[in-house]
């Protein structure tokens, strides 16, 4: 797939706001630096979310002193985000102005959408993610969002009718 113009105007936009100031390459790797905060945020609270739900406790112990909910979501969205900031190959192209680091942050958006949308089955939950795998069409093309829209419409039956209604509205 080719690259979409998405990063690319998101670039010119910070050139036009900091360009001034920062000089024009210093200031397109500020929308970089972005799309890096944001792909970290979204996997922490990715993780966080999904591991303080009641499925995924550990068993009790016999004499107590397991984790609470909150805290064992904390230890493994921790996890989660060393081993995100371990990648290799996410750290070289979290140095470039390419559609590839957008891709990466927004694939990490995505999925936070879709944890947001399957905890609150709310319609902002749904817009989000339809508005998510729009931007990510305008990022590298329209293979990935597909992929990632059809594997959330083949796991919504598991968990309502309702969800797989927003789905359909995105």
């Amino acid at each position: 797939p080719g690259e979409g113009p998405l990063a690319f105007w998101l670039g010119a936009l910070f050139i036009r706001l900091f360009g001034w100031l920062l000089g024009d390459a210093l200031a397109a790797r500020i929308s970089t630096i972005g799309f890096f905060l944001i792909g970290a945020l979204s996997v922490w609270y990715s993780t966080y979310l999904l591991g303080r739900r009641g499925e995924t406790q550990p068993l009790r112990l016999a004499f107590g002193g397991q984790p609470e909910a909150r805290d064992y979501g904390r230890t493994l969205a921790d996890g989660a985000l060393l081993i995100y900031l371990a990648c290799l190959g996410l750290l070289l192209r979290s140095h470039e102005t390419t559609a590839e680091a957008l891709q990466v942050s927004m694939i990490g958006f995505a999925i936070y959408s879709a944890v947001r949308l399957f905890e609150s089955q709310s319609l902002r939950s749904a817009m989000v993610l339809g508005v998510t795998l729009g931007l990510l069409v305008l990022t590298r093309g329209w293979l990935v969002p597909m992929a990632f829209w059809s594997a959330l419409v083949l796991v919504s039956p598991r968990h309502g009718d309702q969800l797989l209604q927003r789905l359909a509205l995105v």
